[in-house]
């Protein structure tokens, strides 16, 4: 049995007509372009939460709690999309998703490792 996130991705995909790849893509993009914006003005500290595994799985997962709140506000497990709907419905999951417009940071838990792996990299110059 599927999860529940992956019904999710798989729903949205299929109504928007994303691909899989368009879909990892913004995934990717967003969650770069987040740290850009959440971690302006620190290129190291950047670098390492990009690199660090534990940032990728909080993002994703933060994704996947977007997505079910968007299908949600949206209703789309009980109604049919029509192209019109589907192009506006494009621009909400779009908006939903955007970088610039969260207002999250990274679990603690992402936050201690990169701290520590800034540590290490420090001890080891």
């Amino acid at each position: 049995m599927a999860s529940k996130a992956a019904y999710h991705t798989e729903l949205l995909l299929r109504t928007l007509r994303m691909s899989e790849q368009d879909y990892a893509h913004l995934i990717l993009e967003e969650g770069m372009h987040y740290l850009d914006l959440y971690m302006s003005d620190d290129t190291a500290g950047r670098t390492v939460l990009m690199e660090l595994p534990d940032y990728w799985t909080w993002w994703r997962r933060a994704f996947e709690q977007r997505n079910a709140q968007f299908i949600a506000e949206q209703h789309l497990e009980t109604w049919a999309v029509g192209k019109w709907e589907r192009g506006l419905l494009t621009k909400l999951f779009y908006e939903l998703h955007s970088a610039e417009l969260l207002e999250i940071k990274p679990a603690r838990k992402v936050m201690r490792n990169a701290i520590a792996v800034l540590r290490q990299q420090m001890t080891n110059r």
